[in-house]
């Protein structure tokens, strides 16, 4: 090899290593029909609301070091959330989006032909649903499953619910292409999160005899797609 071959040689592996040293950037992928990204499970008087989302918002990092460094933000649009009729879902938006401060809503129900008023006190002030993303614990043993590497972590970060903020974590089960571990172009997230209403002032008003109760079931079955 000659001498300048070799140089472009070693500038080129230098490339690739700072290529490898930068975060990659991973998006949410819409949910495959008929299943959801996120799943929100709460029970009331005669059975349990499933609400279903097929598509989160914003973006993760992540550095694919020995101890993976991760950050980003989620975010879960209040009116991609649906669990059955119109009625229903704006209930919902009623309960989590609307500022009490201002709107008649707990006092009344503001729902009118399955939506809420577009502007003034009793338009959502509260759109999103967010999770910050601060750090990952990953646990250090894995398992191989045919054409996937599982392993489990816990995320610690922030909730922002009904514009209350709290630290929280949440475990996760995570999967990647067995042969892409180092730089996966995409990772599974699972992982499962109880919410207590109150923790976020959310009251569910109670129509005739039907009540809600006051904790949420949070399902995560994300895929994150290298950008």
């Amino acid at each position: 090899m000659s001498r300048r071959a070799g140089l472009v040689a070693i500038l080129w592996l230098a490339v690739v290593r700072l290529a490898h040293a930068e975060p990659m950037i991973y998006r949410p992928a819409p949910a495959p029909e008929g299943s959801a990204s996120v799943r929100i499970d709460l029970p009331y008087t005669f059975g349990t609301h499933n609400f279903d989302v097929r598509l989160l918002q914003g973006q993760i990092s992540v550095e694919w070091k020995e101890a993976p460094v991760v950050s980003g933000r989620l975010t879960l649009p209040l009116a991609s959330i649906h669990g059955g009729g119109d009625t229903l879902n704006c209930h919902m938006r009623e309960a989590m989006g609307l500022d009490y401060a201002r709107a008649a809503f707990p006092g009344k129900h503001i729902c009118e032909g399955g939506k809420l008023p577009a502007t003034g006190n009793d338009a959502v002030a509260f759109p999103d649903i967010a999770f910050e993303i601060k750090r990952v614990v990953v646990d250090s043993v894995r398992t191989r499953a045919g054409e996937y590497e599982m392993w489990r972590a816990t995320a610690y970060g922030r909730w922002t619910i009904h514009g209350v903020t709290r630290d929280a974590s949440i475990d996760l089960r995570l999967a990647v292409p067995a042969n892409e571990t180092a730089h996966p172009r995409w990772v599974r997230i699972e992982g499962l999160r109880k919410i207590r209403l109150a923790d976020y002032g959310i009251q569910v008003k109670r129509a005739f005899v039907v009540t809600a109760g006051d904790e949420a079931t949070v399902k995560l079955d994300v895929l994150l797609r290298a950008q």
